[in-house]
């Protein structure tokens, strides 16, 4: 028997906002590992992994993490439109997800989501030099050690980055037959459905 979105446009809408949020919540989720891609500076697409921390269905914003020094920081700066594509094997559910994304560093969102972060993952923002930064060998690279009484020295290199979704697009793999849903957001969220 078909769940209970097969066939409904706002249910659908609301299995894909409750989906990204496990997925924010549970590391063994399909999707949360996201692949991002943004626009480099030659124009071309780039793409790559990251980790969706947080989902809000009532803001249409999805919250990732990254290093200020990145390629991909630099690439967002420039240009901020962004795609980014979730899988779910177990569900059988894909969605791409297209919007803008706002930079966070010396702000409360950035400071909120740096206090939420593990203390494993601030160490990845400690590590010198900076990512993609050409070393002489594999081990080439270190992760200084916060001062006891100080900063740590990973928070200054941190941001958050919020996707604001403008157009979100739902694939269900189903054996009844596959449904596909595409919405965009205009003055408010429009959805329809599309071929599979």
């Amino acid at each position: 028997m078909p769940s209970a979105y097969y066939n409904d446009l706002d249910a659908a809408w609301q299995h894909a906002w409750q989906e990204l949020a496990r997925g924010c919540a549970d590391r063994h989720h399909g999707f949360h590992l996201a692949q991002l891609a943004s626009v480099d500076t030659e124009g071309a697409p780039d793409l790559r992994a990251v980790i969706l921390r947080a989902a809000a269905a009532d803001a249409t914003t999805l919250r990732m993490h990254t290093d200020a020094r990145s390629a991909k920081c630099a690439q967002l700066a420039a240009d901020n439109r962004a795609a980014l594509l979730v899988y779910d094997a177990r569900s059988k559910l894909q969605l791409r997800i297209r919007g803008r994304i706002s930079l966070h560093g010396d702000d409360a969102t950035a400071e909120a989501a740096w206090q939420a972060a593990q203390p494993m993952s601030r160490i990845c923002y400690r590590i010198e030099p900076g990512p993609g930064s050409v070393i002489a060998t594999p081990d080439g690279y270190r992760h200084p050690e916060p001062e006891t009484d100080a900063p740590d020295p990973g928070r200054t290199q941190f941001r958050a980055l919020l996707l604001q979704a403008e157009s979100l697009e739902w694939l269900y793999l189903a054996a009844e037959g596959h449904r596909r849903a595409r919405w965009q957001r205009s003055e408010g969220w429009r959805g329809m459905w599309l071929a599979p």
